[in-house]
């Protein structure tokens, strides 16, 4: 019961994550057009969420780490998809 709650906490943390990574690459894709105030200041309230979130973001690297090696040291693995969603691909931007 322990490990399926650490399992659920990293898989929703890096989906949470990789969620709003998507979203705001798509939002921040859109070309604003000059004099567009409107979009413009859309944009600024998107660059804002991201500042905002990279700091959260930022920390969560490490206790997630630190909860993989947990389970692995009782001999437990996690789904390979958050490994792989912990590799540094899926944090660029494309």
């Amino acid at each position: 019961m322990f490990k399926q709650h650490i399992m659920d906490d990293i898989t929703q943390s890096l989906n949470t994550m990789q969620q709003f990574i998507k979203s705001k690459v798509k939002e921040l894709s859109k070309e604003v057009v000059q004099g567009d105030y409107e979009h413009l200041v859309e944009m600024i309230g998107h660059l804002n969420e991201v500042r905002e979130k990279t700091t959260k973001f930022d920390f969560i690297f490490e206790p997630i780490r630190n909860k993989i090696e947990f389970l692995r040291s009782y001999d437990q693995r996690c789904p390979d998809n958050v490994e792989e969603m912990l590799e540094v691909k899926y944090c660029q931007i494309p």
